[in-house]
């Protein structure tokens, strides 16, 4: 990770969002609307954990879902 995301990620554990759920978290910021699993990949965790994670962060309404062509896309 950049020095960057190091920050982010720091800045993000102070608010409550550390460990694979920050890192998962910054990946989704940095790509943007992309499918579950290539933010997964991106942010070093596997598919069925990036659901969980991904079902915290909707919770805190931190993000939206779309189905684009039958994929889940944040």
């Amino acid at each position: 990770m950049s020095k960057f995301s190091d920050s982010i990620e720091g800045r993000l554990a102070s608010l409550g969002l550390s460990g694979k759920l920050g890192r998962f978290y910054v990946a989704a910021l940095k790509l943007g609307s992309a499918p579950v699993q290539q933010v997964a990949r991106e942010a070093g965790v596997g598919r069925t954990t990036a659901y969980s994670l991904l079902e915290k962060l909707k919770d805190e309404k931190l993000v939206t879902l779309v189905q684009k062509g039958g994929k889940t896309h944040m």
